[in-house]
């Protein structure tokens, strides 16, 4: 069964250049990308928020399911023990 499995980040901040050269000092091994668009559309209200979408059964408008939202700061064993037990899940 082949299974696609993506991180990435997307942040949304007036300071692009901020963000920018914290990634040059800091690299991380996954696309960040700048994600103003998103705010709306996702309800960001509070920074940062961690997401899980589940793109295996698309919504009739072709969006992913949200399966994991937090707010604020988040314990990392929290979020791998979701992505887990959504891994685990047959689709």
């Amino acid at each position: 069964e082949d299974e696609m499995r993506a991180v990435a980040a997307a942040f949304a901040r007036k300071d692009r250049a901020a963000v920018e050269s914290f990634l040059k000092s800091s690299p991380v091994s996954f696309p960040v990308y700048c994600g103003d668009a998103l705010v709306e559309p996702l309800g960001l209200a509070a920074f940062p928020t961690k997401l899980i979408l589940d793109a295996r059964n698309l919504g009739p408008d072709g969006s992913a399911t949200v399966r994991f939202r937090r707010e604020g700061l988040t314990a990392v064993a929290s979020i791998e023990a979701r992505v887990a037990a959504l891994l685990a899940e047959t689709p």
